[in-house]
Parts: structure tokens; sequence; C-alpha cells
């Protein structure tokens, strides 16, 4: 897999950050990893993750670097085992593959312009993640970066988010097993 050579600037990283995140959503869904541990061994999904067709496992605490230092975009798909995320680089693919990748992104990307225009927001306007014991805001700026650069295997939306000085706008997840992330102040709830 290739690296970008110079550092990622700060939206890239917090790009990268939200990727990770819906990573670890997604994977609440997944068995754990199998067999015996030792105690002091690295715990998929928890420590380390793989990022398939790499065999290396990534320290939980570089993910965010290392994707954010990939040096194209990247569809990221999490697997049915915790810790197990398969990896596939735009400048990788050919052909129909390739097409199909851009439609992601482009997909992607139509869907988040169309929110912003719906709900009035700009680059500096603020976007919540919240689930299990986490909370993300990150500026629409960033959120654009993460649509062009990382397709993740996760559902996902915008809401508007009022009488939350935090940010303007809810993202909202669907996981695989139907679990969502609603939030604290979800007026579906």
């Amino acid at each position: 897999m290739a690296l970008q050579d110079a550092a990622p600037d700060e939206h890239r990283v917090a790009a990268a950050a939200l990727a990770f995140a819906l990573l670890r959503f997604e994977q609440a869904a997944a068995h754990p990893f199998p067999g015996a541990h030792p105690a002091a061994a690295p715990v998929p999904g928890i420590d380390v993750y793989t990022f398939l067709p790499s065999t290396q496992p990534v320290p939980a605490t570089d993910v965010v670097l290392f994707l954010a230092s990939l040096a194209s975009p990247a569809l990221l798909i999490p697997s049915t085992t915790r810790g197990i995320v398969s990896l596939v680089l735009h400048a990788e693919l050919a052909g129909t593959r390739r097409t199909a990748f851009e439609r992601i992104i482009a997909n992607q990307s139509a869907a988040l312009e169309e929110w912003a225009r719906q709900l009035q927001l700009t680059d500096a306007s603020g976007v919540l993640l919240e689930f299990a014991e986490e909370a993300h805001c990150i500026p629409l700026a960033a959120v654009r970066v993460w649509v062009s650069q990382f397709g993740v295997q996760v559902r996902w939306n915008l809401r508007s988010l009022d009488g939350d000085p935090r940010a303007q706008a809810r993202m909202m997840l669907l996981r695989s097993d139907g679990e969502s992330t609603w939030g604290g102040s979800c007026p579906i709830r």
C-alpha cells in the first residue's frame, strides 16, 4: 500500500479519524477474533486492526495516521471478524471495478452536498457523531474530505441538530445488525 510522503493536513486527519470511528461502530456487530489470546497479546478490534490484503496489524493508536497517509482514496469494508478490514485503494483498480469505486465516492459526495444544502451548512459547520461512549464533532470541510477519500461500508446520513451548541448537524449511522447512532437528543427516539 502506497503512503503519502508529506504529512497529511488537518482535514485529512479528521477525515481519517471519522473513517476509523465508522469502522469501530460497525465492528461492534462483528464476531470476536477466533481462538485463544495470551493475556498480554493485543486484542484484534481493540488494540490492533488488520487491513487486508496485508496481514501486518496496525496498532489502534496508529490507524488514523495510517489511513490519512494512504496515497489514494480507499474503500474500507469491515469484515464479520472484529479488527479485520478489507482495504481497496482506488489507484490499484482498473476497468469496471475502478468505475464502481468512483461511483461510490461520487454518490456519497452528492448526498453530502444535498444534505449540506438542505441544512444550510458551511465548511465551518460542525457535524456531530455520537455512539457508544464516543462523541466526535467534525467540521463539514473535513466531512467533505472524508466522502472524497474514504468509502466505509456503513449506512449514514445527516440530520438537523437543534439546541446543541456543539454542532449544527448530526451524522446518523445504521449498522449491519440494525443498530443506529441516534444519539441522546434525537427527536426520533
